[in-house]
């Protein structure tokens, strides 16, 4: 159990950048999509509602993917890592 540990948590922190990254991006262009067409009434309002749930679902991924990096931390390893 003790290997599994570090290797799902050298998995997820070597694939981290591939996760935060297009996860705030993509959060951002949606919360902004969101709020486009919400306030310029361009399309029907409740066709905008999956892009605020998904603006608001991927920062939730995000961080969700840091906190099992702090559960998994091996014992002695530093906690500036993360």
């Amino acid at each position: 159990m003790h290997l599994i540990k570090i290797i799902l948590f050298h998995f997820l922190y070597s694939c981290r950048p591939i996760v935060k990254v297009p996860c705030k991006i993509f959060s951002i262009m949606f919360l902004i999509g969101f709020a486009l067409t919400t306030f310029t009434g361009s399309i029907e309002f409740k066709l905008t509602w999956p892009w605020l749930a998904l603006g608001l679902i991927l920062p939730v991924i995000s961080w969700y993917n840091d906190s099992l990096l702090l559960i998994l931390m091996p014992e002695g390893a530093e906690d500036t890592v993360v």
